[in-house]
């Protein structure tokens, strides 16, 4: 199907005809490709046409600009819109092709850091790679009862049900170059924070800001320090020796912490909040 468009040139008025790309034009089909050059094969032209290729948007360099069958190289990662116009007969002809060129050194996926969760609010954000231009993803619940928000979105929530684990694979559908997967395990555990029966001097757990640290002291013989954030994710594990230590937290977001301290007899959790 074509449509007929006018472009003024000078003072005369030249019309042209577009081709809509309902199917293959003469410019040949879109291309999905892992390289950065292509083939490109355009129609036949008939008596008396001529055609030359150009680039519409993106980038590229052709091995002959106006043979129907020519190399373009040079081509960006994501899509490169090529033209191809033909004159000759009546009113100018231009078709476009569409040359998505996806990325051959692309990462391997990444799913993030396996987290632990407070079984009494099991949602969490989820920390994979993000999505470069033209990738797919798509989370997969390998494992276990999990519902992911958002299945496409590399940071949706996703809610544990169940008692944990669960295990979560993220696909990368990287076209033609291929795809990579990645997995991650959500854990549950009961979170005690603020329990009454703890006494005053059991242990002190404060936030520094200037130092931007957490220090612990008290009488406990500490073994490991955990930090959780307000999701149950895991920000930290510290191993300990002593009754006295001091986790840096530079960079972490403001908010509510949990802090489970590990000793020989048993475990503890506090709570404390960041802020600057």
């Amino acid at each position: 199907m074509e449509k007929l468009s006018s472009l003024i040139l000078g003072a005369a008025l030249v019309a042209f005809s577009v081709v809509a790309k309902a199917s293959d034009g003469p410019a040949g089909p879109d291309q999905n490709i892992c390289t950065n050059s292509t083939v490109l094969s355009a129609d036949a032209l008939g008596s008396g046409e001529q055609g030359i290729w150009s680039i519409f948007s993106g980038s590229g360099t052709f091995s002959s600009q106006t043979s129907t069958v020519t190399t373009v190289s040079g081509l960006s990662i994501g899509e490169n819109v090529i033209q191809w116009t033909i004159l000759g007969n009546g009113a100018p002809v231009i078709d476009q092709v569409v040359i998505a060129v996806f990325d051959p050194t692309l990462p391997a996926a990444s799913a993030g850091p396996d987290s632990v969760l407070c079984a009494a609010n099991p949602t969490m954000f989820l920390l994979a790679d993000p999505l470069p231009s033209l990738v797919l993803g798509t989370w997969v619940v390998s494992s276990g009862t999990a519902t992911v928000a958002s299945p496409t979105d590399p940071h949706s929530s996703v809610t544990v049900q169940g008692s944990g684990p669960a295990t979560l694979t993220w696909i990368l559908f990287n076209g033609p170059c291929g795809q990579s997967e990645d997995a991650v395990t959500l854990s549950l555990q009961e979170c005690e924070v603020g329990l009454a029966e703890i006494p005053l001097n059991a242990a002190r757990v404060l936030f520094d800001p200037i130092q931007e640290r957490i220090t612990v002291n008290g009488p406990l013989s500490l073994e490991r320090v955990e930090v959780f954030d307000a999701t149950g994710r895991s920000v930290n594990v510290t191993n300990a020796s002593g009754s006295s230590i001091s986790i840096p937290m530079r960079g972490r977001a403001e908010g509510v912490y949990l802090v489970n301290l590990v000793s020989p007899t048993g475990s503890l959790t506090r709570r404390v909040v960041i802020g600057r």
